[in-house]
């Protein structure tokens, strides 16, 4: 870490963590290796982001994989709302790739 200031300890933390993340998404990314929690890194979801997910999926993972999305997306959402006092606002695309590395992580689906 260079230039390691007292007063910005933690701005040069912060600034390490988001260059390992992304250097292990570049990593992963050449070697064609894709998982949860690389895509969770890929794409930046905060920490309640990816609880909110999980709560749902532990919920309700027998069922997750045959439900429609939308109502996966507003279970999703409504959970973490309720968790956090935010709007979800991550896009239907990331959390469809998401939810089906989670699934297929935990041997749901194909």
């Amino acid at each position: 870490m260079s230039g390691m200031i007292a007063g910005n300890l933690y701005e040069e933390f912060s600034t390490e963590i988001i260059w390992l993340k992304r250097a292990v998404v570049d990593i992963s990314d050449r070697l064609g290796i894709n998982s949860y929690t690389i895509a969770l890194l890929r794409y930046a979801l905060e920490p309640e982001e990816a609880q909110a997910i999980e709560r749902v999926i532990c919920l309700d993972a027998r069922w997750i994989a045959d439900m429609p999305f939308e109502l996966v997306r507003n279970h999703i959402a409504r959970n973490f709302k309720a968790a956090t006092g935010r709007n979800w606002i991550i896009l239907d695309r990331v959390l469809k790739e998401v939810l089906e590395l989670k699934l297929r992580e935990l041997k749901l689906i194909e």
